[in-house]
């Protein structure tokens, strides 16, 4: 039997897994499917691009797989390209298979891609629409870009995403609630990150409403998501930054978060005090809150 020809009927069994909650299931599922192909050669197929960003997917949570970071970055990199040879850069597809593409190689410290794929999902949007989603691509483009040090793009991205993003918020709000808190973070993680940490709580005080009344979770799980992002930022940033100069010696990215950072700015965010009793992490998974984009 045709392997390829099997993967929609595979692919529609993960996702209901999936949606059971069942995560590893489905990710054995589409590994043994997938067995026989080797996304480097293999030819460019709807069914299997399908089928590769479905594998990339759950491989995001199964951390005990094997060589899992390359096998993501693989299939995904596969899906990217392939759907760009289909369908090219107006196609939902494509632009679905180029956004998680950035998302990996950003999480894998792979920042010059990320930028280059983002790049080029940003040009997409400009030219085929829709138009309300280039603030949130800028915005993951200006987080890109300050990864990689390239700090001064970075906040001039910022800056144009986020203004422009305030023009026309009525309109953006009814179809992507979250992007105005999105925003606000990654602007306030650029700032304090280069070091303009007045500058970033100036932002935050004038603008916190927006992580906690438009996230998709509750108003003390939204701050404490974006507090911890940008004090991890403020953090890991320097080695790169060149908006400032590195110090003599850098604390491994290991090191575990000072307590009064994260309460600093998730005080700032939630306008109240913080309860620091209870450790972070317990914090973070008991709420059930989604873990932020540390990239």
């Amino acid at each position: 039997m045709d392997r390829v020809a099997v993967l929609p009927h595979v692919v529609r069994r993960a996702e209901r897994l999936i949606f059971s909650g069942e995560n590893t299931r489905a990710c054995r599922l589409l590994a043994h499917a997938l067995a026989d192909i080797d996304p480097i050669t293999a030819r460019p197929d709807a069914r299997l691009i399908e089928a590769a960003i479905c594998y990339a997917e759950t491989l995001s949570f199964e951390w005990d797989i094997p060589d899992r970071a390359e096998l993501q970055l693989t299939w995904v990199r596969y899906a990217e390209t392939a759907a760009l040879t289909c369908y090219g850069r107006s196609s939902q597809l494509w632009q679905r298979a180029a956004g998680f593409y950035a998302r990996v190689c950003a999480t894998q410290g792979l920042t010059f891609d990320a930028v280059a794929v983002l790049q080029r999902t940003l040009a997409a949007y400009r030219t085929y629409g829709p138009p309300d989603r280039i603030p949130e691509v800028r915005g993951q483009l200006a987080a890109a870009l300050h990864d990689d040090g390239q700090c001064a793009e970075a906040r001039t991205e910022i800056h144009d995403a986020w203004h422009t993003w305030l023009r026309t918020r009525a309109r953006i709000r009814a179809r992507s609630p979250h992007v105005g808190g999105q925003l606000l973070t990654t602007y306030a993680s650029i700032l304090a990150g280069c070091g303009q940490t007045s500058d970033a709580r100036a932002l935050l005080r004038d603008h916190a409403d927006l992580v906690t009344a438009e996230a998709n979770t509750s108003r003390e799980a939204a701050a404490l998501v974006a507090a911890v992002q940008i004090a991890m930022t403020e953090r890991d940033h320097r080695p790169v930054c060149t908006a400032r100069p590195a110090p003599a010696v850098q604390a491994p990215t290991s090191t575990p978060l000072p307590s009064q950072r994260w309460q600093v700015w998730e005080t700032l965010l939630l306008k109240s005090h913080p309860t620091p009793s209870t450790p972070l992490d317990q914090r973070l998974y008991r709420r059930g809150s989604p873990l932020p984009d540390w990239s």
